[in-house]
């Protein structure tokens, strides 16, 4: 359990970029007192998000022991700049087109599913790359 007291300071850095109203006014408005009534419904909404956590996380490593039969075509989504960071991204993105390619008639069909079109940028060339290796499987 999270204990109420134990909030994190927030620096600025947190704040959302919209945000115009500065940290310290902030923090000065959150600071001080709760009354009981209060806290008994904070606990209730930190156990909620706590539980809820606790069912992602489940549901996650479901999804990652479920994908493990797709290793080959996961692991060679990782090799595209960004897919490496979140396990998650590349089994949704396998999740959308499929591991077969079927649904895309060529690589400019891929690069354009994955909104890299008209633009020129470094990632064309790889989705290409990635669309011919898929073939191969």
């Amino acid at each position: 359990h999270r204990d109420l007291h134990s909030f994190p300071t927030r620096r600025s850095s947190d704040l959302d970029g919209r945000c115009k109203t500065p940290i310290e006014e902030i923090q000065a408005s959150t600071d001080g007192a709760i009354s009981k009534e209060q806290a008994v419904k904070l606990r209730h909404c930190l156990d909620h998000i706590d539980e809820l956590e606790k069912h992602i996380s489940e549901v996650k490593q479901k999804i990652l022991r479920l994908s493990d039969k797709c290793d080959v075509a996961l692991n060679l989504m990782r090799t595209v700049p960004g897919f490496d960071k979140n396990p998650m991204t590349v089994i949704q993105v396998l999740s959308e087109i499929g591991s077969g390619m079927s649904v895309f008639p060529t690589a400019k069909h891929l690069v354009s599913w994955a909104g890299c079109c008209p633009r020129n940028d470094k990632l064309v060339p790889i989705l290409n790359q990635f669309w011919y290796k898929l073939q191969m499987l």
